[in-house]
């Protein structure tokens, strides 16, 4: 049990680190420093909320592999989209939206997470963001960047015909 905490706390750290160091965007002596320095305060902070909480923070009944596959897939594809909006010299026009999420309804705290994480899940692709949680409804008010069809009409010029 011990072995496993550990393994588990260094396994954090190094996660900790190298977010870090991806996000600083260099690897210089400082950056690897302050990367050190906040990864341990991370761990601690993790193990001190741990031993003074109440309840073990648990996500139940979200659906990982499904969840994981389904937005790194998104991902990609939003990537590309967001790409191709960019780099067109026609302007695009977002737009709201609702998508319609189902509670597991066991419990408030479980359900409560699971929004957390299909929140940041949806938002975490660039064409997309969540702006607000509908709870009664059991949905999600989302903007999304969307590219205009090729089927809609382009708009005026403002120059005049010559």
């Amino acid at each position: 049990m011990v072995a496993k905490r550990l393994s588990l706390r260094a396994v954090t750290f190094a996660l900790m680190a190298s977010a870090y160091l991806l996000l600083s965007g260099q690897t210089s002596a400082d950056e690897l420093v302050a990367a050190v320095v906040i990864a341990a305060a991370a761990v601690a902070l993790a193990q001190i909320l741990s031993r003074v909480s109440e309840r073990a923070f648990v996500l139940q009944g979200i659906g990982w592999p499904r969840l994981i596959g389904g937005t790194l897939a998104r991902l990609a594809r939003e990537v590309m989209t967001v790409g191709a909006v960019l780099t067109s010299r026609q302007p695009t026009d977002g737009r709201f939206e609702r998508q319609r999420f189902f509670g597991i309804g066991e419990d408030e705290q479980a359900e409560a997470g699971r929004r957390a994480v299909v929140t940041l899940a949806t938002s975490l692709t660039p064409a997309s963001f969540v702006i607000g949680v509908l709870t009664a409804h059991h949905e999600l008010l989302l903007h999304r960047l969307a590219p205009r069809r090729a089927s809609e009409p382009r708009p005026a010029s403002k120059r005049r015909p010559a």
